[in-house]
């Protein structure tokens, strides 16, 4: 819970000294506001406050901004605080989000010099001044106003809807919001596709020179003269050949010759072929799940006996080592069991899964071994005072009526009762909801139907509300 701490100093410089010591002890500077009669920040948002008070003027707008701090109720107070601005001091108004900083920040404000307002007002009384003053402007404000009309921009900045106020000393207030905020986060999930690279090939090609060796059988013809001697007598086809003539004889050889012809004996291709391909993407999304447990008064389990667990605790667990601290959730636990309808009619060891899931996801740590028996006892210290019929609005369930309802609603529809039954029952239990108390079918269905798919996952609420409507109107009349 938020809280604002506001402290006064006598001087713009010591206003200033007080925010850079507390930035020194690790609050965050954007937490620190400092304001003073000269600043340019003074007067604007107390203009538009929610208070009830409505005075004009500078010097109402910022009797109206402690108002809003304060609270109305308190206006003497309030007129002190804003007769210290009209004198010239600077205020130091400081948002603390962890409570538990709130004395840091308060020591850290008086150490700097935060004025005593009583003291202060004390003081300003010996000089003639009085009470009956705060509702009106002196003559010493005049020249005050004429600052404060022009410089208007942040006390009360961050001041709205504060409600409770506590007191402190030394010129120190603390106010503070009244409720805690739990941001309700859902992710969503996308799926899309993207191109990447898987590799692929790449084709080169080149011409290469391979050496041939072939054997061939090659003739040549060679010319021979050759001489013989001979001793005859001459012919007469001898003496018919003696004239002139030319013989020739001419030599030949064969030559290798080479000839090359070219074919194609292979074809490369290159391309791609597509292929599609079915891929189930798995993941997570986170959300937040706001749980509301119902508290039960004292008319329906018995009020949370502290000194009954106590001794409990004394005799079964003490001996164990640890603090009563420690096991007081599990009783608390324990003891609402009775109240819940989730686990009515059932046995512990029916439903002790159920509640163990439960419990953990409340009490993360895995501390169920050892807490157990005293989420147990918590609930067998109820089980007397919490019966089925109890815990109903007006009378018991009654399984005829509503056997009868179905065989004339739905019975025709197909199914068993046994699948309506549980939408009967919860309908049932709504009137002694607390939260569901004084209001009407049409407001509170939006509500009833989140808790329903909650608690029966898979189930069809269109299908089933006009049942739990039957058990919600029976419980009316």
């Amino acid at each position: 819970m938020r809280q604002t701490v506001v402290g006064v100093f006598d001087s713009d410089a010591e206003a200033q000294r007080a925010a850079q010591a507390l930035s020194s002890t690790g609050i965050d500077p954007a937490c620190v506001h400092v304001t003073h009669g000269d600043d340019t920040t003074l007067g604007s948002s107390a203009a538009t406050t929610t208070t009830t008070t409505h005075e004009t003027g500078v010097m109402g707008r910022v009797r109206n901004f402690f108002a809003d701090l304060f609270g109305p109720d308190d206006e003497r107070e309030v007129g002190h605080y804003a007769e210290a601005v009209r004198r010239g001091a600077a205020v130091v108004k400081v948002d603390v989000e962890d409570e538990t900083r709130l004395d840091q920040v308060r020591d850290a404000l008086q150490n700097a010099g935060a004025v005593d307002i009583d003291e202060r007002v004390e003081s300003w009384r010996a000089q003639g001044w009085s009470d009956e003053d705060l509702g009106g402007t002196s003559t010493a404000a005049a020249a005050t106003n004429a600052t404060l009309e022009r410089d208007q921009t942040t006390l009360g900045e961050n001041s709205a809807g504060i409600t409770g106020t506590t007191g402190s000393t030394a010129g120190l207030r603390a106010t503070g919001t009244t409720e805690d905020v739990i941001p309700v986060v859902r992710e969503d999930i996308q799926i899309g596709k993207r191109a990447v690279s898987t590799g692929g090939v790449r084709v080169y090609s080149r011409t290469v020179e391979t050496p041939v060796s072939e054997t061939v059988q090659l003739r040549e013809e060679h010319a021979q003269v050759e001489r013989r001697p001979v001793d005859r007598p001459a012919t007469a086809a001898d003496l018919a050949d003696l004239k002139d003539r030319t013989i020739e004889v001419v030599e030949t050889a064969e030559q290798a010759v080479v000839q090359k012809t070219a074919r194609v004996v292979e074809e490369v291709r290159v391309g791609k072929t597509v292929e599609q391909r079915t891929e189930q993407v798995t993941d997570t999304v986170r959300s937040t799940e706001v749980e509301v447990e119902h508290i039960p008064g004292t008319g329906t389990v018995g009020a949370f006996d502290s000194d009954y667990y106590r001794n409990d605790f004394n005799t079964r667990f003490a001996a164990e080592g640890g603090r009563y601290e420690d096991y007081e959730p599990a009783y608390r636990y324990g003891h609402s069991l009775r109240s819940d309808p989730r686990y009515a009619d059932r046995s512990w060891d029916e439903f002790e899964a159920d509640a163990r899931r439960d419990y953990e996801t409340r009490y993360p740590g895995g501390t169920w071994e050892r807490m157990k028996a005293a989420v147990r006892r918590g609930w067998e210290r109820t089980k007397d005072a919490v019966t089925p019929d109890s815990m109903q609005y007006g009378s018991a369930y009654d399984d005829d009526y509503y056997r009868r309802d179905w065989q004339t609603n739905y019975g025709t529809l197909g199914g068993r009762y046994e699948d309506y039954e549980p939408a009967y029952r919860y309908g049932h239990t709504l009137r002694s909801d607390a939260r569901y108390t004084g209001r009407d079918w049409d407001a509170i269905e939006p509500d009833v139907r989140r808790d329903w798919e909650t608690r029966y996952p898979g189930s069809t609420w269109e299908r089933m509300k006009g049942a739990v409507r039957r058990g919600w109107d029976r419980m009316t009349s």
